[in-house]
């Protein structure tokens, strides 16, 4: 049985391309009839399947049949996610940028609100009906620090990519500053610290428990390195990262009921 699941999420990455050579009619043709506008351009997120998301739920809107806590979602592709414990993501970073998002209280109606660069300025510490302490505003909205990586999910038979964006919030920070360091690493013998992008990397999910509570989060290795600048997926990364530098390149917005209560859920 695992091995048939397997099976369907490895073809459920794959980027569809025509039969045949068509590099010299694309190059003379290259996006015509696409827009490049950021606001029709949206980078769809990914997020981990937790215990109580609404993907594991049969009459949810958003229900994922064969879906389990742990799993990560992947939109745009067969089955809508990726056994996250075995199988997980092959994915080359390109960009990397933190911001506040703003969340509605789920008692007052949740939802997404805004997604701010710098921490407003009406920021304060507030106390939610639960009794935890997290910064929000005089209007009892939250701001949630999110540390963001963009980039490209491999394609492992291919080779080839498709935008995505990687929210890393609560104690997934870590994860995030742990990859930092993991790709700062790599520098060539002079001594430059080369590009995010020059790197794949294995992203699967593990559980953590703390007390009575358990809920998954990434765990992230090097899978390996493109062999030459010239790879045309490293110049693809190069201009992705060019791209979402200015601007032309939109997020997507958030999903969810309230301000993320597990790391990374969606």
């Amino acid at each position: 049985m695992a091995k048939a699941v397997k099976k369907i999420e490895e073809k459920s990455t794959e980027v569809a391309m025509p039969s045949g050579d068509w590099g010299d009619y694309a190059q003379q043709h290259e996006a015509a009839g696409l827009s490049r506008a950021a606001e029709d351009n949206v980078v769809p997120m990914i997020g981990i399947i937790q215990s109580n998301s609404p993907q594991l739920i049969r009459k949810h809107e958003k229900y994922l049949e064969g879906a389990m806590s742990g799993d990560i979602i992947v939109k745009g592709t067969d089955k809508g996610f990726v056994n996250g414990e075995e199988q997980g993501l092959l994915f080359q970073p390109c960009h990397f940028v933190k911001a506040w998002v703003e969340w509605q209280p789920r008692d007052d109606g949740g939802g997404y609100i805004a997604r701010h660069q710098t921490l407003p300025a009406d920021a304060r510490k507030i106390t939610r009906k639960d009794g935890k302490e997290v910064m929000g505003s005089p209007r009892g909205t939250e701001y949630v620090e999110t540390r963001y990586h963009a980039g490209f999910l491999i394609d492992e038979e291919t080779g080839q990519g498709l935008p995505y964006i990687i929210p890393f919030t609560g104690s997934l920070h870590q994860v995030s500053k742990e990859w930092q360091t993991l790709m700062g690493a790599r520098r060539t013998p002079q001594g430059f610290v080369l590009p995010s992008w020059v790197g794949k990397y294995r992203i699967k999910t593990r559980m953590r428990t703390k007390g009575s509570d358990s809920w998954f989060v990434y765990s992230i290795s090097l899978d390996s390195l493109f062999s030459s600048p010239a790879d045309p997926q490293v110049k693809a990364g190069e201009e992705f990262h060019r791209q979402m530098v200015a601007g032309e390149m939109k997020m997507a917005a958030e999903e969810g009921a309230s301000a993320p209560a597990a790391d990374g859920a969606m």
